[in-house]
């Protein structure tokens, strides 16, 4: 898959698995490609889904001069292997729901870097699962990014963490059970 995907030896891959829209930040990730914290380190993006916004953030990835590291591979069916071919994944979101990409990352034992919004700063436990940061902040998404491209024990460490953290919060049946409790609690408010 790797080769597949044109990552060359030694390569750091970062995956974003998203919607090509602009809530979910990915212009922000292209502009932190071109920060001098990632200009030279050895990581490529590839970016997984298709949407609206596919077109300009090809022309801001020639703009910024990121084009060559940066693969657009459209909507994919391949979810586990492009999770099980990268080294991290990447959501920069600026608005996000519950955020099923770090879920699924977190369950294939991949750090994630994602924005501190939404259910990413609820899934994602900085320093233990991945790492978090700011929404609209390309320095501080490069900072980490870099951090964790520079870093092998520590992409290892904080993903080995993940499928720890899916079982403690996020099986199945306890989010049930968590549901259950806040419709039984609400019911009763309004009882």
């Amino acid at each position: 898959m790797r080769r597949a995907e044109g990552a060359a030896e030694g390569a750091v891959c970062a995956l974003a698995l998203t919607a090509l829209v602009p809530r979910k930040g990915l212009d922000v990730l292209l502009d932190a490609l071109a920060l001098p914290p990632l200009r030279e380190a050895p990581l490529v993006l590839w970016i997984a889904g298709d949407g609206p916004a596919r077109a300009e953030l090809e022309a801001r990835a020639a703009a910024r001069g990121v084009a060559q590291r940066v693969r657009f591979l459209g909507r994919r069916d391949d979810k586990s292997d492009l999770l099980a071919a990268c080294d991290l994944l990447v959501l920069p979101s600026r608005r996000e729901g519950l955020g099923v990409a770090a879920l699924e990352a977190m369950a294939c034992a991949r750090p994630v870097v994602a924005s501190r919004v939404g259910g990413l700063a609820d899934a994602v436990v900085d320093g233990r699962t991945g790492l978090l940061v700011p929404p609209e902040d390309p320095e501080a998404l490069a900072a980490a990014l870099s951090r964790l491209a520079s870093d092998a024990p520590l992409r290892a460490r904080l993903g080995a963490a993940g499928p720890g953290r899916i079982a403690e919060r996020f099986a199945a049946s306890q989010m049930c059970d968590a549901y259950a409790q806040l419709y039984r609690e609400l019911v009763a408010e309004t009882a």
